[in-house]
């Protein structure tokens, strides 16, 4: 995954219609991640790409069925509905916006038998409104065709992806060593500690504790690898005082 969106984020950024088409529809078939990335298209009006990523998929879609059979794609999607209709996506303690608002306010006897509040809906709610509210703040922030846009968005789509486990914030390298090159003057020399401490709560390996063993709003601290991607996202656009400009002279150098 980390190499496709690699390879996005080059085809992307340099226009290269095929290669950011194609990269994106792996992406989405093999994990159906980086939907997002369908609204940079329409927010940007990069409709050439928005069509090919959409053809292909179906192209995939009807190859993938003569070889698997379509029965494959039913069963997943009956898996994948029966585990939103059970609420499933909540209790998972992993490392995402859904699993933490979950955990706070979904119960289940078995793998959340004590939460800070037991209202089922406040964790889809809250996600969705933190959803919405990030995203926008992503494109207010940050310019066209600008790096630090697309890792705005890649963070997005590591956080809201109900099943983020660790191992997939290695995608998060690529908005880490943007962070690197930014010129954040505000932070003079603490920018390498900020920088490195971001980083290894991002990417390090330390012992974490885990929701279920956690009682109330305790377990606010079984989460620290998310709060180290929030603070990636709010360092590349809250902070990015120069992201508009820059998207811009890409656009025009372009």
């Amino acid at each position: 995954l980390l190499l496709l969106m690699i390879f996005f984020f080059h085809g992307y950024l340099q226009r290269n219609y095929l290669l950011s088409s194609l990269s994106l529809t792996l992406l989405f078939l093999l994990k159906f991640f980086g939907w997002v990335f369908f609204i940079l298209f329409i927010i940007e009006k990069r409709w050439k790409e928005l069509g090919l990523t959409i053809l292909f998929i179906i192209l995939g879609f009807l190859f993938t069925s003569v070889i698997l059979g379509f029965d494959s794609y039913e069963e997943n999607f009956r898996v994948i509905i029966s585990a939103i209709n059970r609420k499933d996506f909540s209790l998972t303690g992993l490392p995402c916006i859904p699993g933490f608002f979950g955990s706070l306010f979904t119960f289940h006897p078995r793998w959340n038998n004590s939460p800070a509040l037991n209202v089922s809906w406040l964790s889809p709610a809250l996600t969705a409104v933190s959803l919405l509210i990030m995203l926008t703040i992503s494109f207010l922030r940050t310019g066209e065709n600008a790096k630090e846009r697309l890792s705005a968005l890649l963070i997005l789509s590591v956080l809201f992806t109900p099943l983020a486990a660790d191992h997939h914030y290695m995608l998060l390298t690529l908005p880490a060593a943007f962070l690197i090159e930014m010129d954040f003057r505000e932070l003079k020399n603490s920018k390498l500690l900020l920088v490195f401490i971001v980083s290894y709560f991002l990417l390090g390996w330390y012992p974490e504790l885990k929701m279920q063993n956690l009682q109330g709003w305790a377990k606010i601290f079984a989460f620290p690898r998310l709060y180290a991607a929030i603070s990636l996202w709010f360092l590349l656009v809250i902070l990015c005082r120069k992201c508009k400009s820059l998207g811009k002279e890409q656009q025009f150098i372009s």
